[in-house]
């Protein structure tokens, strides 16, 4: 019998694009599915919408909870599906039609516990891709792989297939607030921390939607999410406690890369950065090339020690 896959799915005021998604995994040429919808305290149509597809559809069920963030919502997804294995698609992306089966039989073939892969990038339809959203791909597991998720988060929850029991294993996603759109990034690593396997597939397997109202790590000052779960939130073996300096010091990097332009955000950027010792240094280091060579060169300075870094 083929196994079940849990759809978990979060919404949050979601009534704009929720339909889309939902429509998205009813297509699913992998049919033994249940589609969990949490509606984190929406306060528009998105319990209506949902509430609709589960009178037509025994497989959509749909529960609410007060709102409390990304992190929650999916545990409670966690905690009342039924599947062996565990996929996640947010409230406004959508899956290709044959995800969920290509996924499938990717993580039985390869007998590892997460699978994950390429898609794209849209923002209002998905005849209009803006770009492709590229990952690593073949098997990803051991230290070079650990190193390599540190230094940037290569895998797109939209993408993510994986066994519940692993997921569970770890202890979920985080629900700490001051990291709550980075709690996926931090699961993956606590999933490679604790010796799971991935594999990365070349297949173009979803669609990520850009638009204003999303959350997610690629807000300019979640930065400081991903520094606060290094710091307070993510248990490393000893021997990486170097790495994990190293992996800080270049997530600061490319945030200053692509949010450091102008020399107004750029001193914002530079505050908010200076409130960490271990970033201090590197912040005066910035400082004197923007004094002496101005915002545009001091960019090149940083890219410089960013790449750096990231060879090393």
């Amino acid at each position: 019998m083929l196994d079940l896959v849990s759809v978990i799915m979060p919404a949050y005021n979601a009534e704009k694009y929720i339909a889309e998604s939902i429509e998205s995994v009813i297509a699913q040429t992998y049919t033994n599915w249940e589609l969990i919808v949490v509606d984190d305290g929406s306060t528009d149509g998105t319990a209506g919408i949902v509430k609709n597809y589960s009178s037509i559809d025994n497989r959509i069920k749909y529960i609410y909870q007060p709102n409390q963030q990304m992190g929650k919502a999916r545990n409670t997804g966690l905690k009342n599906c039924n599947g062996t294995l565990v996929a996640f698609l947010d409230s406004d992306d959508i899956w290709v039609p044959g995800k969920l089966e290509i996924q499938v039989a990717s993580i039985i073939n390869q007998q590892v516990d997460l699978v994950f892969s390429n898609g794209y990038v849209f923002s209002e339809s998905v005849d209009q891709v803006e770009y492709e959203y590229k990952t690593l791909c073949g098997e990803i597991f051991g230290k070079l792989a650990q190193r390599e998720l540190m230094r940037h988060n290569f895998i797109p929850i939209p993408s993510v297939l994986a066994f519940k029991s692993a997921i569970v294993e770890v202890g979920g996603f985080n629900e700490d607030i001051s990291i709550h759109n980075v709690a996926d990034y931090q699961l993956w690593l606590k999933l490679l921390l604790g010796g799971f396997r991935f594999f990365g597939l070349e297949d173009k397997l979803f669609f990520y939607r850009k638009h204003n109202s999303q959350s997610s790590h690629s807000d300019p000052y979640s930065f400081e999410a991903v520094l606060n779960m290094y710091e307070n939130q993510l248990e490393v073996p000893a021997f990486m406690k170097k790495e994990v300096n190293r992996a800080k010091l270049i997530w600061a990097s490319n945030w200053y890369k692509v949010y450091g332009i102008n020399k107004e955000s750029a001193k914002i950027l530079l505050k908010k950065m200076n409130q960490y010792p271990f970033l201090k240094l590197y912040v005066a280091f910035i400082r004197v090339s923007m004094l002496f060579l101005g915002v545009k060169y001091s960019l090149k300075a940083v890219n410089r020690v960013s790449l750096f870094l990231s060879k090393s």
